[in-house]
């Protein structure tokens, strides 16, 4: 064989096994940043979902202790209970460092007791959100429901700015089932459910959470989240777990914060089953740091 020709096909042959070693370096180069961009993007909506349960909590906590809601960020946190401790510590610097860096807006001065009397759905009406996003937004409700959306739908929440316009009240026992009338009694209406605080009983927590009113069941995830006497307790874990089976978005992101205090260690496989399946990113993201800690109860 021609020396030369013999060389030159040696010399193709290894700038071919180069050409293929620096697409295979390229490839698995790419790979990595995938798997770094999913990484953050993770970190990230895991911040933003703690950041606005923590957020929903303190706001609406402030609001039933001073008939107001707060001013601005400084009062908003200054009014936190526990502000030393790690967990809480952690979620005011991660909500101070998002709505500093303005991933998170916030609107103050909210006149909710006006927007509560107008008869407006307050599900559908936003309080905070996050700004910096391109395919899902979360957003704090009127009620202090936290929900995650994809952000052409959240494009149809409106903010609570300004006073809101009255809505067309109904009148009382017209084609109302729980108001009753007898000739010659005032109408009389179904008993109103005990009302929930932090220091309400397990047994309270539970009734509301089996309770199907997503109202009363956020409400009681709120005060749970919020509670310094939380503690792992099974009754109130399952029950939790159960609100959470509904399907509803918004329960489970609430129920997998409260989860994290009133969990016990037999909810963990549950959650981590439900998350799976559940096609619920932020109840995914959340149960991904939250399952550990429950392992870890005896």
């Amino acid at each position: 064989m021609d020396t030369n020709g013999f060389c030159r096909a040696i010399s193709c042959c290894f700038v071919l096994f180069l050409a293929g070693c620096g697409a295979y370096e390229q490839a698995q180069e790419a790979a990595r940043r995938d798997q770094q961009k999913q990484e953050e993007y993770l970190t990230q909506k895991t911040d933003q979902l703690e950041s606005m349960n923590h957020l929903g909590g303190w706001y609406f906590q402030f609001y039933r202790q001073n008939a107001k809601s707060p001013a601005d960020l400084k009062e908003l946190l200054g009014s936190v209970s526990d502000p030393t401790k790690e967990r809480t510590a952690a979620a005011i610097e991660i909500t101070r460092l998002l709505a500093g860096n303005g991933e998170i807006m916030i609107d103050w001065n909210v006149d909710l007791a006006a927007w509560q009397a107008s008869g407006h759905d307050l599900s559908k009406y936003r309080i905070a959100w996050t700004a910096k996003t391109e395919v899902y937004n979360v957003y704090l409700d009127g009620t202090g429901t936290v929900h995650d959306v994809l952000t052409a739908d959240f494009a149809a929440v409106q903010r609570m700015t300004g006073a809101p316009e009255p809505t067309t009240p109904s009148q009382p026992g017209l084609n109302d089932s729980s108001a009753t009338t007898t000739p010659g009694t005032p109408p009389t209406s179904a008993s109103a459910p005990v009302s929930l605080t932090l220091n309400s009983a397990p047994a309270q927590f539970v009734a509301a959470l089996k309770s199907g009113e997503q109202f009363r069941v956020i409400q009681a995830l709120g005060l749970l989240t919020g509670s310094p006497k939380a503690q792992p307790n099974s009754e109130i874990s399952r029950a939790i777990l159960g609100a959470m089976k509904t399907g509803d978005t918004a329960v489970q992101i609430n129920g997998v914060v409260a989860l994290e205090k009133w969990g016990t260690a037999a909810a963990a496989p549950e959650l981590e089953a439900l998350a799976a399946k559940s096609g619920n990113f932020g109840l995914q993201a959340q149960a991904q740091r939250i399952v550990p800690i429950l392992k870890g109860r005896k």
